[in-house]
């Protein structure tokens, strides 16, 4: 399985075509399609209501930059890889796939860097 993560920051209709591309593109893997808002002024929900079945959307309280908005992704994604994309993208001829089924293409993590920050502990 694979987890595609977008980060929305008013970019609603983007992050509609984006998605359109993935349901139309991707084949023969599993995935799951994790946006994650960023206290938008736009309304996501609105945009996105077609694909209610087919996303899972976390809503930000406030923008916490893109970097720690794909962590928050991260925390509820289930798949195996992660496929970090914008939300002006848009795939074709099974880009996930094709990337998933390259080896070379798939880099495993061999290392984490520990940041501490007033008393917590982040992982980079």
């Amino acid at each position: 399985m694979i987890s595609i993560i977008i980060v929305n920051y008013n970019t609603a209709l983007f992050v509609n075509k984006a998605i359109e591309s993935i349901l139309l593109h991707t084949k023969d893997i599993s995935y799951e399609i994790i946006i994650v808002d960023n206290n938008s002024s736009q309304d996501l929900q609105f945009h996105i209501s077609v694909f209610k079945e087919k996303v899972s959307v976390i809503y930000l309280a406030e923008n916490i930059g893109f970097g720690r908005a794909n962590n928050e992704g991260l925390k509820i994604a289930t798949g195996r890889y992660v496929f970090f994309l914008n939300p002006d993208t848009i795939l074709l001829n099974n880009a996930v796939g094709a990337q998933a089924n390259n080896r070379s293409l798939v880099h495993k993590v061999e290392h984490f860097m520990q940041i501490w920050r007033a008393n917590k502990q982040q992982f980079v």
